[in-house]
């Protein structure tokens, strides 16, 4: 797993001067002498930052809280049109912005400062830990689990142990057609021994989004995928997700009956689909409701076969 620690381990020596120095430029005015001291001190804001950000992290607790001032001065770096490379200055602002939230008992703003953002919801949820109720935390991590974060142990963690927290509603973005059953086929695509199936976390309801990663995988030049094939009881379902139209269970330990399948490649039909992926809103919207027809299709045929 990645550690999200990675910018925050920067020593002083490594800030580049050159950011601040060019958000100095507009006090042309100002002496040499000046500017220096001033680039010196933006460099001990950004280092105390950073220290207070890995001591909460360290103690998982915010032990030393975000101030108005810390933020306002990212928020001024941010904003100044003279520094071109923002990406650090904004990594802080989200979490310090998500220290406050958790501060102020704002539970819903916290994902609005990490959507999208592994690395940034891992530090937080660490951060968080005694702080942020238990079902935020579940619902946090799965959120961010789907996008890259399952490189995170902080994240991955939550979702091991979510089982408990998983909302009564969890099947409602599930497909009709077997939101109600009581046990669910599920396949996935993965390098690990037929053996060690039983605690990956990521499978899913559609045989094709399956031998899609397995293709995908070995691409991109990963070692030999195997198909796997399973089943599990919807007690033991972690989370149901189709963000990415992945029609992803989630679990851990709770597979039965794996067995591994011949690989038949993906079907014509998905491929289609795969690449009508757009960022286009109402595009997407027809793309998502084409998958749902699709799978939907699928799943009655291999049913009719019991294949499924």
């Amino acid at each position: 797993m990645r550690c999200p620690m990675r910018v925050l381990t920067l020593g002083i020596s490594q800030i580049t001067p050159m950011k601040t120095e060019a958000f100095l430029n507009k006090n042309r005015g100002a002496s040499h002498g000046t500017e220096k001291q001033e680039v010196f001190e933006k460099s001990i804001m950004i280092n105390r930052i950073r220290s207070n950000i890995q001591t909460n992290y360290t103690f998982c607790d915010i032990i030393r809280k975000p101030t108005a001032k810390q933020i306002a001065f990212l928020e001024e770096l941010i904003m100044s049109p003279a520094i071109e490379d923002k990406e650090e200055y904004r990594f802080y602002y989200r979490i310090l912005k998500a220290e406050e939230a958790m501060l102020s008992g704002q539970w819903d703003s916290i994902s609005s400062f990490i959507f999208g953002e592994a690395e940034n919801g891992a530090i937080v949820l660490k951060i968080g830990q005694r702080i942020i109720p238990k079902p935020i935390q579940y619902r946090i991590a799965i959120s961010l689990y789907t996008d890259k974060g399952d490189m995170y142990d902080e994240i991955v963690n939550i979702v091991k142990n979510g089982r408990e927290h998983r909302p009564n509603d969890w099947d409602k973005e599930m497909p009709e057609c077997v939101r109600k059953a009581n046990t669910f086929t599920v396949y996935r695509a993965g390098k690990e021994s037929i053996d060690k199936a039983v605690d990956s976390l990521s499978w899913t309801l559609w045989r094709d989004v399956a031998e899609w990663f397995a293709e995908r995988h070995e691409h991109y030049g990963q070692e030999k995928q195997h198909l796997y094939k399973a089943t599990i009881s919807a007690d033991d379902v972690i989370a149901f997700t189709n963000s990415r139209r992945e029609f992803e269970i989630i679990q851990y330990g709770g597979v039965r009956d794996i067995e591994e399948l011949p690989r038949i490649g993906v079907s014509a039909e998905y491929k289609e689909l795969f690449s009508a992926t757009s960022y286009d809103f109402h595009k997407d919207q027809e793309n998502r409701t084409t998958a749902l027809d699709l799978f939907a299709k699928w799943y009655r045929q291999n049913n009719a076969m019991g294949e499924t």
